[in-house]
């Protein structure tokens, strides 16, 4: 009994609270963990980090750069999870940026990421002076006027330099390491030429081709430096006088290269004196006269007088020799008038006329001469025949210019009427006179197999007549002709027809056509198996008119 009494006894109160409150403390723990929970989902995805990227203060591309936080690769305003971090932002030839962080929900902002580029030391050394050099990296570039070279740190990289020389442009590729110095030496291929010439006062034009073209013009003596090594042309000259050479320049080698500009004489006299001095058409002087200061070769002179023909002389001068050249004159009036009179005779085309006026010049100098006598003979047969000829080929001119007209005149009358273009031309030459062909014309067009009236006769002139007529009858109605008649040589007359014939469409016509009873008669309008029939019936008229107007013409 004891015991069961013990067993039975009141808790104490803390127990008694604990156990109602524990319940209600899970609920509350489980509240928190679902609250932290819930508000973890939601702000996690909003948990960014966000920075600038520059280097040297100048903002670069995302694309340019790459960026890790822990082991995680970002670029700036990517999502990124809460706690503590290392910042890593890494370019190409630039120094990286290192930061810790603790990363808390929302933005992170860190600001400017500035990183400095790589550097290394450019040591340029130029020789000669160039007048501009220009040096052009990925991140960095200058410019320098009469530039022996200079010492630079700049970033690191390939860099282009450039060196102008007055003659010279030459372009290297330069690398800079990080942390090194760089050496370039930049001693282009440069030569010296020296130009004389004798006597002084010479203009040149020193020239070169190739990858450094080169021209220059000026006056001997003259220096010129900081040519390129290579090939060249000198042309020097004085006047009309010119010389010209090659030669070779090398590198840093001094060449010199000189004319000696030699001239001769030539006396020119005449008997009798006072003949006119001509060189290339141009007036020089009168006999007898010196020339100095000629340059060497051939030259040709022509000396003039009035009443004396001219004669042409020439000298081949060499370096300070001095040539006498001596001529007589000579009328040559009758020597020119038969030069002349042969020269006209010659060739396929001879000009009798003109032959026969230098002829007759020749006989007034000597009109007993029986040469010239015997030559204008030849002549004056040849140009009786040339005569003949000139107007047999004008008779033809003629003959043509009449035929295009009647035809053209054939062309203009029937052009107007509608559908003209689907008829055939015929064309008929009679040699009979213009007014047989007309009687008979008149009566073939009563005889044929279709009659016709004449509409009305139109004289274009005396030498052509245009007839216009359409046929008679109810099943032949609608067909009409027009007929030119032109005289184009006294007993030659051309005869030009065109006739416009029409039929009634059947089941033969194409289907647009079928029923019509005005369709020309022209295979384009009927079934292709008609084509013959159509081109036999379309040829039924123009024969039939020529075979009646033949009749009619005998």
């Amino acid at each position: 009994m004891a015991e069961n009494s013990a067993q039975t006894s009141p808790e104490p109160a803390r127990v008694r609270y604990s156990r109602a409150f524990r319940p209600l403390s899970i609920w509350l723990l489980v509240s928190v963990v679902l609250l932290a929970w819930d508000f973890h989902r939601n702000h996690a995805p909003q948990t960014t980090i966000t920075f600038n990227v520059r280097v040297d203060g100048k903002a670069v591309n995302p694309g340019e750069y790459s960026a890790t936080l822990g082991t995680m690769s970002l670029q700036s305003g990517s999502v990124v999870p809460i706690g503590s971090r290392t910042l890593w932002v890494a370019m190409p030839d630039a120094e990286p940026f290192q930061k810790s962080l603790f990363v808390w929900y929302g933005e992170n902002a860190i600001g400017e990421v500035d990183l400095k580029w790589n550097q290394g030391v450019l040591d340029l050394k130029i020789e000669p002076q160039a007048r501009v050099v220009q040096l052009t990296g990925p991140h960095h570039r200058f410019r320098l006027a009469d530039s022996s070279g200079t010492t630079v740190t700049v970033p690191v990289g390939s860099y282009q330099v450039e060196a102008v020389f007055e003659h010279l442009s030459e372009q290297h590729q330069v690398n800079v390491g990080h942390n090194e110095t760089n050496r370039f030496v930049l001693k282009p291929n440069l030569g010296t030429v020296r130009l004389e010439s004798e006597p002084s006062g010479a203009r040149f034009r020193v020239s070169s081709a190739g990858r450094n073209p080169v021209s220059i013009e000026g006056d001997a003596p003259r220096v010129l430096g900081g040519l390129p090594a290579g090939a060249y042309t000198l042309r020097m000259w004085r006047g009309d006088y010119v010389k010209e050479t090659p030669f070779e320049l090398q590198r840093w080698e001094t060449v010199k290269v000189s004319f000696a500009f030699e001239y001769g004489e030539v006396t020119v006299l005449s008997d009798p004196e006072g003949a006119t001095i001509l060189l290339a058409d141009k007036e020089i002087g009168q006999t007898p006269k010196t020339f100095t200061g000629l340059k060497p070769g051939p030259y040709r002179f022509r000396l003039q007088k009035a009443g004396y023909g001219s004669v042409e002389v020439s000298a081949e001068v060499t370096s300070t020799n001095s040539i006498t050249i001596s001529t007589n004159l000579v009328n040559l009036r009758y020597m020119q008038g038969m030069a002349a009179a042969r020269r006209e005779l010659s060739g396929s085309s001879p000009d009798f006329r003109k032959a026969l006026a230098s002829v007759e010049q020749a006989l007034s100098e000597k009109p007993a001469d029986a040469e010239a006598t015997v030559l204008k003979s030849e002549i004056e047969v040849g140009l009786t025949g040339q005569v003949g000829r000139e107007a047999r080929q004008a008779q033809a001119a003629a003959l043509e210019a009449r035929k295009r007209a009647a035809k053209q005149a054939f062309h203009q009358a029937t052009s107007s009427i509608p559908q003209t273009e689907l008829y055939d031309a015929h064309f008929w030459e009679f040699r009979v006179p213009l007014t047989k062909v007309r009687d008979a014309l008149l009566r073939t067009i009563t005889k044929t197999t279709i009659k016709w009236n004449l509409g009305k006769e139109i004289r274009v002139n005396d030498e052509t007549l245009i007839f216009y007529g359409t046929s008679k009858g109810f099943l032949s109605s609608g067909k009409q002709f027009v007929i030119l008649a032109s005289q184009v040589d006294s007993d030659f007359v051309q005869v030009h027809l065109k006739f416009w014939d029409y039929t009634m469409a059947t089941s033969r016509a194409i289907p647009a056509y079928r029923g019509a009873i005005d369709v020309p008669l022209n295979a384009t309008f009927f079934l292709p198996e008609e084509a013959a029939n159509i081109e036999a019936r379309r040829r039924e008229i123009p024969e039939n008119v020529r075979s009646v107007l033949q009749k009619e013409l005998q």
